[in-house]
This record gives structure tokens, C-alpha cells and sequence, in this order.
């Protein structure tokens, strides 16, 4: 969440000076005020952890495992002032369009924790405690590894002053909105997770299945969003706002066509991905089947989540922020009083619904205003987009599911089955838009193929 909304506040203004020694005295000013204020907020939390636990999971408190999640929380913590650095030099690489080495350190942070779970076969430490030392251990390697993708004369050098409170004040202005907008997501996960603690087992079946339905979003949303940030703050720095427009419009198409098929599988096929990662030791029938439940509701908020992250930097870009702000205070509440609702009226399934039902509100509420501010991107081209790849996918649903019905209860089991259906609705929605999207294809593999891409 904290790299995210710090890109979202720092691209634009870093974009706005002009001179390589003012880019660098700003980054080192601005990372000064960041651990001056992280600091003692992290040591402070480290002494009140268990008072922070009990408010935040408060299904918690007088359990058997609270002293285990003080622990470990402790254990991670340090890591917070691992994120605020990666942030700002993931920042960095982004703004000078170097995107690969920012998107690789989470490939890292996987390896170690692999690697630290495999040594609990020798050591005799709990796996959780294993995690969290994984977890500060990549920390600290991931910042050597952007340290040295770095190109030193962004960070080393001459550093001219100037009036850099300016600057500062720019930035703030695109932060502190952008902790709530951004980080939308994270917090109603976070509302969810509250609510959940007072269930046993609904803060896991929460987790398992947040996890599953955020891998499409962060692929195809977060990428997105990371990419255009930096390309919108320098047209619009160029003023070339007509090709702005161009771009958003096929953000917004390719989003949508890559998030649609993701949409369908997590609705129908959620049973059998939840039971082919985790059913497993203590994870059984009736965790999958809940588990399951709650990603196929999620499964109907991705489009909402992922194409919210396309639309966002487009605001932040041309500093219109104020109106999104009040949308995502709006949606957060929502979401608060859905499921203080929902959970009473038809329980725990009323956790996913009510992050789903407030995902669509803002979505909608950022489009309504997106039209209104920006009359060459309306309301035409987004509903003909949504309108063919809809029908693209409705009828690659409909054929998945004849090759369901037609195999259903014949020698493959249900989990195999499964799988070869979801590449039968795959297959067919590659064949209609290759049949009638033709040019679409061909647009993704130049930009892909081409080196400005």
C-alpha cells in the first residue's frame, strides 16, 4: 500500500522539476522527513504491539495464539522501514520508465520465504516465526538489489537548492488523499479482517481467499496503474493531453479484456482452485467449500478493483483528487455498514459481499466523474468495449460449460475437469477476439515487441 500511494504522490511532482541536482536534493529531503516520522512510530509500535493487536484483531484477545501474533508481528515490523525505502527508490525507477527490476523483488521476497520454510525441517521454530524472519531477511536483499538497478546520478551527485517546500507542499497535497484513495482496497480488507476475527475460521477463510483473488488484480490492474503514472505525468507535463486520452482508452480495453476471463474463473471454478492449493493436513472439505464461497463473491469485485487501479493515476496525474478522496471515504463507510448488515443477516458470506458491493460503488462513483471532467474519454468508447468483451466471455462461459456437462460424471475427476474447462473458456475467448477483435491482438504484441512499449 505504501509504495503504491507514495508513487501515486512523487512521480507527478518529481516530474514538475525540471533539473537532474534538484530531482536528487528533493529525494534526499523527502526520504530525511520519511525516517525522521517512520521511525519512532515503529519503535513505538514494536513497545505497544499487543495493545495494537487487541484493536485490530480484538477475536484475538484471550485466544491461544495471541502471544504467537504479538511475536510475530514484532518480528515483521522492521520491515515497514524496509517498504518506505524500497518505495522511494521504486520510485525512482519508475519515474525514469524502469519498470522490470521494481516488479522482480517480489520474486525475491518468495524465494527466501520458500527457502526459510524448508529450513524448518532442521530447525525446530514455528513456520509462522520462520515467515516473519523471511520476511525482514528479503526486506534488506531487496533493497541491495534496486540499490544497485539504480542509476547512481539519480540519487548521487550535485544537489542544487532551490524551493523545495513547494514541492514538499505539491506532494502532500497527492499523499495523504492518496493513503485513503489507494489504499482503498487494503482497507476494506483490513475492515473485513476485524470483522472476521470475531468467526473461527472466517479470518482464514478470508486470507486464503483475498490472496487468490488479488494475484489477477495486482498482474493486471497494479501493472497498469504503475506504468501509465509515469507516461500521464510526462504527457501531461508535454501538455499532449489528446494522447492521453488515446492511451487511457486502451488501458482501460486491454484492463477489461484481461480481467473479464480472470472474473469468470474465480466465479465458477472457485471450488476446484481453492481445493487443488490448500486442501490439504488441516485444511478440509468444509474450510475449502468456505473458502470457495467467499473468493466466488470476490471473483464478481475484480473487475471493479482492477480497472479502479487503471483509472486512479489519470486523476493524480492532472491533481484532481478531492472528488476520488470523497468517493473512497464514501465506499469505505459503506463497506463498514454492509457488513454490520450482511454478517447478521446471512453471516460470515457477508464479509466478501460487502468489500465487493463497495469495490463497485467507487468504481462507479471514479467513472461518473471521469466522464464529467474529461468529455474525450466518455461513456462511448468504455460501453463498447464492455459490451463486446462481455459477449466474448458470455459465450466462452456458456461453451466451458457444455464441455462441463457433456464430461461431468465420466472417468476425469472433478478437479481435472475443472481445469480443462477453464482452458476450453480460455481457448474460445483467444478465438473470438482473434475472429472479431483482430486489431486489438495485434496492438498488444507491437506494444509488446516494441521497445517504447
Amino acid at each position: 500500500m505504501f509504495e503504491s500511494t507514495f508513487n501515486l504522490a512523487y512521480i507527478p511532482v518529481i516530474n514538475t522539476i525540471s533539473e537532474q541536482d534538484q530531482k536528487r536534493f528533493f529525494f534526499w529531503i523527502l526520504l530525511k522527513y520519511f525516517i525522521y516520522i517512520s521511525l519512532p512510530i515503529l519503535i513505538i509500535a514494536e513497545i505497544f504491539m499487543p495493545q495494537i493487536i487487541e484493536l485490530l484483531a480484538p477475536g484475538f484477545y484471550n485466544n491461544d495464539k495471541f502471544d504467537i501474533a504479538i511475536l510475530t508481528a514484532r518480528i515483521v515490523l522492521p520491515y515497514t522501514f524496509f517498504v518506505v525505502v524500497l518505495s522511494f527508490l521504486t520510485a525512482i525507477l519508475n519515474s525514469n520508465f524502469y519498470f522490470s527490476a521494481a516488479g522482480s523483488i517480489h520474486i525475491i521476497q518468495n524465494i527466501i520465504t520458500v527457502v526459510f520454510l524448508l529450513s524448518s525441517i532442521i530447525f525446530p521454530i514455528l513456520p509462522i516465526l520462520l515467515i516473519a524472519l523471511s520476511i525482514v531477511v528479503s526486506g534488506f536483499l531487496q533493497f541491495l538489489f534496486l540499490y544497485y538497478a539504480i542509476e547512481k546520478k539519480w540519487i548521487f551527485g550535485a544537489k542544487a537548492k532551490f524551493n523545495y517546500l513547494k514541492s514538499v507542499y505539491s506532494f502532500s497535497r497527492l499523499y495523504f488523499p492518496s493513503i485513503i484513495i489507494y489504499g482503498l482496497i487494503n482497507l476494506n480488507i483490513y475492515i473485513a479482517l476485524f470483522f472476521a476475527s470475531f468467526s473461527t475460521g472466517a479470518s482464514s477463510y478470508l486470507y486464503y481467499s483475498e490472496r487468490i483473488a488479488q494475484i489477477p488484480v495486482a498482474i493486471i490492474g497494479l501493472s497498469f496503474g504503475t506504468i501509465l503514472l509515469p507516461i500521464f505525468a510526462k504527457l501531461v507535463k508535454e501538455n499532449k493531453f489528446t494522447e492521453i486520452n488515446k492511451i487511457f482508452n486502451d488501458a482501460y480495453k486491454y484492463s477489461l479484456l484481461f480481467i473479464l476471463p480472470a472474473s469468470i474463473i474465480f466465479i465458477f471454478y472457485s471450488d476446484s482452485i481453492i481445493s487443488f492449493f490448500f486442501e490439504r493436513g488441516e485444511f478440509h472439505l468444509k474450510s475449502t467449500k468456505q473458502t470457495a464461497l467467499f473468493l466466488k463473491i470476490l471473483g464478481y469485485g475484480l473487475i471493479p478493483n482492477s480497472l479502479t487501479l487503471t483509472l486512479i493515476p489519470y486523476f493524480f496525474v492532472i491533481r484532481r483528487v478531492k472528488k476520488v478522496f470523497i468517493f473512497s471515504v464514501i465506499s469505505i463507510i459503506l463497506n463498514i455498514a454492509m457488513m454490520n448488515i450482511l454478517i447478521s443477516k446471512i453471516g460470515i458470506s457477508g464479509i466478501p459481499l460487502s468489500i465487493t458491493i463497495a469495490s463497485w460503488v467507487f468504481f462507479i462513483l471514479l467513472v461518473s466523474e471521469l466522464f464529467k471532467k474529461n468529455a474525450n474519454v466518455g461513456p462511448n468508447n468504455f460501453i463498447k468495449f464492455s459490451l463486446k468483451y462481455f459477449s466474448f466471455i458470455f459465450i466462452s462461459s456458456f461453451v466451458s460449460y457444455l464441455f462441463f456437462s457433456i464430461f461431468d460424471n465420466q472417468i476425469l475427476n472433478f478437479t481435472v475437469l475443472s481445469f480443462l474447462s477453464i482452458i476450453v473458456l480460455g481457448a474460445t475467448y483467444l478465438i473470438l477476439i482473434l475472429v472479431f477483435d483482430r486489431k486489438t491482438i495485434t496492438e498488444i504484441f507491437f506494444r509488446l515487441l516494441s521497445k517504447k512499449a
